[in-house]
């Protein structure tokens, strides 16, 4: 887990009022919406604006009404955003590095570790484990690209995307302002698209860049928060993983699988992943006042609320999801280019 800030005190909201739209629509489907709560930036606290969130009656995704600016929404990302960060030497980062050079075989943990590294096997999605070959590896919302040095170690050719101003930083990282702006180069065997797509104001040409830049025979691996979550419905404004307003579209699972069908894709996996999210929206309710209570940074308190997590995920109502999709097939499916010794985190 990433280090996030937890706030800052002192900005007095009263005299804000939120804006409404009757005419917003659904970006996913176009249907109409109605008004579910207004919400504020609870964690970074970039604006005194208020936000009204609305529900889709036909799909049942989430959205800000009125639709924010590309300009808007880059505004509300600071310099201390979590994955602008390096992650560094925290427990999480290392057990991360552990558990895919144990995969690729070049590492042999023993004792504790070990034990850990096994766990970790279990529940690290978004990163190819245990393909061997020379694929390529796309992250997109690859942040500080962590994953790509990691994965290039292990025969990956590796590249990330990372909104910005148009240009091209070290380590294969392509910056730009959108996705399709990025002018990258060729198709790739495996597309990680970590906690990005409820940031995207225009999902559909999101999507339709993704299937433009996934070979027909690999997958892209999606990681979102799940709005119809239990966390979601209790805590309604405060829920952590609302993260207003930088998550632009919160989607259901069944949201997530009409977008991608009408992009060409399949689903062909789907699972629930919370970590955080009851932790999250209890800082947020403690921190109405202008207080800056830091509980989602503490390891400890993580994995002591982590059952409560993972009983909603075994109950389907789970805090995040993590989304396998291929392109269909059309006709006989070529032979693939690598060896799939397992498939990830099955």
């Amino acid at each position: 887990m990433q280090k996030v800030p937890s706030g800052r005190g002192g900005i007095d909201f009263a005299e804000m009022k939120a804006t409404t739209s009757l005419e917003a629509t659904c970006v996913v489907c176009g249907g109409h919406g109605r008004p579910i709560a207004d919400g504020r930036d609870y964690l970074y606290r970039t604006t005194r604006r208020a936000f009204q969130l609305r529900r889709c009656a036909q799909c049942k995704g989430e959205y800000i009404a009125p639709p924010l600016s590309a300009e808007e929404v880059v505004t509300f990302y600071p310099t201390t955003y979590y994955s602008y960060q390096e992650g560094g030497e925290s427990f999480f980062a290392q057990l991360r590095e552990d558990v895919v050079d144990s995969a690729y075989g070049k590492a042999h943990p023993r004792g504790v570790r070990r034990l850990l590294v096994a766990v970790g096997k279990r529940f690290l999605d978004g990163v190819p484990l245990r393909i061997f070959g020379e694929g390529r590896f796309l992250d997109v919302g690859c942040g500080s690209g962590a994953n790509l040095k990691l994965l290039a170690r292990h025969g990956w050719k590796a590249e990330g995307f990372e909104i910005g101003a148009a240009n091209v930083r070290d380590d294969n990282i392509h910056v730009a302002p959108s996705l399709a702006d990025a002018n990258i180069v060729g198709s790739f065997d495996y597309v990680r698209v970590w906690h990005v797509i409820e940031h995207v104001p225009d999902p559909h040409g999101f999507l339709e860049t993704l299937r433009k830049l996934t070979d027909k025979q690999g997958r892209v691996v999606f990681g979102l928060p799940n709005c119809g979550s239990l966390y979601a419905r209790v805590f309604g404004r405060y829920w952590y993983n609302r993260d207003i307003p930088r998550h632009v579209f919160n989607y259901r699972p069944s949201t997530l699988r009409r977008a991608l069908a009408d992009h060409g894709f399949d689903v062909t996996r789907m699972t629930f992943r919370s970590c955080g999210g009851l932790l999250g929206s209890i800082q947020h309710i403690l921190n109405r006042g202008g207080r800056n209570i830091d509980l989602i940074n503490r390891s400890i308190l993580v994995l002591l609320f982590w059952p409560f997590d993972l009983l909603c995920d075994a109950l389907r109502v789970g805090d995040s999801i993590v989304v396998e999709a291929r392109l269909k097939n059309e006709g006989q499916p070529s032979r693939p280019r690598f060896h799939r010794g397992t498939l990830t985190n099955r």
